[in-house]
Parts: C-alpha cells; structure tokens; sequence
C-alpha cells in the first residue's frame, strides 16, 4: 500500500476522505446486554470490527488509529428493555473506551430519561477526560410520563462534571423544561449548546 494513489494527496484530502469513510450507519449497530461492572471495567468490552481499510497497511493504521476509537453512537430505547439486564445500543469502531471519545452521541427518547440515561451517563462521566462534543439525539415522546425530578438532577450533574466539555448539540424537539434545565446547567462553562430541529441519527 505504500505506492497507493491515496498518499499522492495531501494530508488534509485523506483526512477528508478518512472522515467520510469513518461516519457511520445503522447497520453498524451492536446491542449488547450484560451489568454494568462488566460494563464499566472492560471485562466484556464492548466492540465492533476495525475498519477495513486500517488494517491494511500500516501507514493508514497510524493515520487512522486517533480518529477511528474517537466517536461512538449509543442508543437508548426504553426503560423496559434495559433491567435488571442493561440492554444498549451501540455503534463503534474497535473497542469502546470512554477516556479516548472526543464525540460521544446518545439517542434518547423521553421515557428512557426516567432512568438509563442519567445513570449511563453518570456511571461513564469520570472516564471522558478527553470529551469535547455531547450529541443529544432527541425522540420527542407524547405519552412521556412525569420525570423523576432527582434523576434529572444527577443526569445534569454528570453533564456538567464532564469539564473537557466544549460543545452540546440537542437534535429533535426537546420538551422545554429539558433545554431549559441543560442551558441553566452550563451557565458559567465554556460549553457552547447549539439546537437543531432536524434530528441526525433517525431510528
């Protein structure tokens, strides 16, 4: 690979290219069930193939290796598919490790907001040190019931403990006591909250 017509371009090309061919799609998608230690401590971790092209030659492998583990997709669905086992929805490339996500996307919906979100992100806040952008893919849901107001409370608290944070962007229609909640939370931060109508990874 080392004469390949793809190191002919300059770096910022491949980057480009390596960017696009990186995004992702639903039929990547993995569900994973097993308890929350075992989730936490890597010893089932959780994990999809390499791309194919990484593995290819080892130039591509070092200038894909930073980019390749940085985002993932987790999906929440509903509360009742997620105990006592916890059942997620996840899209990754390699093995998904909190400390190297520098995008982290969770699709939610306001029912799974009782209870799997605001422990999920609780339990992995400390381990995204290096976290920039938080994607909050939002499901508007009619037949949402009333939160549990202590659960909203702890879900924003580990939304704001993430300190490498810089960017929120809320996609979908977000009841407004939620977008309200989230803008009152990261008032005096540096976090920028960009909201989008128009949701980007539809079910």
């Amino acid at each position: 690979m080392g004469d390949s017509i793809l190191f002919t371009v300059p770096l910022e090309i491949r980057q480009l290219i390596y960017e696009y061919y990186l995004s992702f799609e639903h039929s990547d998608t993995i569900c994973h069930e097993r308890q929350w230690e075992a989730f936490l401590k890597y010893s089932k971790p959780l994990s999809a193939p390499l791309p194919s092209l990484m593995v290819t030659c080892k130039r591509i492998y070092i200038e894909l290796r930073s980019d390749v583990h940085s985002t993932a997709v987790v999906q929440f669905i509903g509360p009742e598919r997620f105990w006592p086992g916890l059942h997620i929805h996840t899209t990754v490339h390699g093995i998904l490790r909190f400390e190297r996500l520098h995008h982290l996307v969770m699709q939610v919906n306001e029912e799974s907001l009782r209870g799997p979100v605001w422990f999920f992100l609780e339990a992995v806040a400390g381990k995204m040190c290096v976290l920039e952008h938080l994607t909050i893919d939002w499901e508007f849901t009619l037949r949402a019931e009333e939160h549990n107001e202590n659960h909203k409370r702890r879900f924003l608290q580990a939304l704001h403990s993430i300190t490498s944070l810089r960017t929120i962007r809320i996609n979908g229609c977000p009841r407004r006591s939620w977008r309200q909640a989230i803008e009152q939370e990261m008032i005096g931060t540096n976090v920028v909250i960009r909201i989008f109508r128009n949701r980007w990874w539809l079910p």
